[in-house]
């Protein structure tokens, strides 16, 4: 912004005016982002959007904000576009069911992603803001992991007798499972 101003000075007998310009120099005012908490489901796709784009103002608005993910992002699984604030699944590895993601060295029991965010302008000198942005992973219910397998009874064995070895079947959800016998029994003959 610019203003002109009439300034009149006086010795006590002459009168001199001059106009005097002053201009308002802008200085670069810091971006700001907010905290935010979102959700994704395990299992998610590449490219998956996770919430909503982040709110990142800026008040000089002739200047570029652009987003970076600085840390909490154990093993990439999520990347953020630079200039919208969304950010997305970059990796396939989200998994409910595993307590520590990313290995032995990243825990995170809670079953949460902390990603430490940062947003900078390209003012001079350039300035820049940071958040916290929670990612809470949900569960999805997988599907109980139950091989083919072949047991053997001898004949004329008793009511009740046990058909060979149990039946390794494992959830990963830790459900309670139930167990039925197809009543559609085939004899094979091998």
């Amino acid at each position: 912004d610019k203003y002109t101003l009439s300034v009149g000075v006086s010795d006590g007998v002459n009168v001199v005016v001059a106009q005097v310009i002053v201009q308002v120099l802008n200085l670069n005012d810091r971006p700001v982002v907010d905290n935010a908490f979102f959700t994704v489901m395990e299992d998610s796709p590449v490219n998956a959007i996770v919430g909503t784009k982040l709110n990142g103002t800026d008040d000089d608005v002739d200047q570029t904000i652009l987003f970076k993910i600085l840390g909490g992002n154990t093993d990439g699984a999520f990347k953020i576009s630079g200039c919208a604030g969304q950010i997305r699944v970059a990796q396939p590895i989200i998994d409910y069911e595993n307590a520590i993601f990313g290995g032995i060295n990243a825990p995170h029991k809670d079953r949460q992603y902390h990603l430490h965010v940062m947003l900078i302008d390209d003012g001079v000198p350039p300035l820049n803001d940071t958040a916290t942005v929670t990612i809470q992973v949900l569960n999805k219910n997988d599907r109980p992991q139950f091989p083919d397998a072949r047991r053997n009874i001898t004949e004329n064995s008793a009511k009740g007798d046990p058909v060979g070895e149990k039946l390794y079947v494992f959830d990963p959800d830790l459900d309670e499972l139930v167990y039925e016998i197809d009543s559609d029994l085939t004899k094979d003959s091998a």
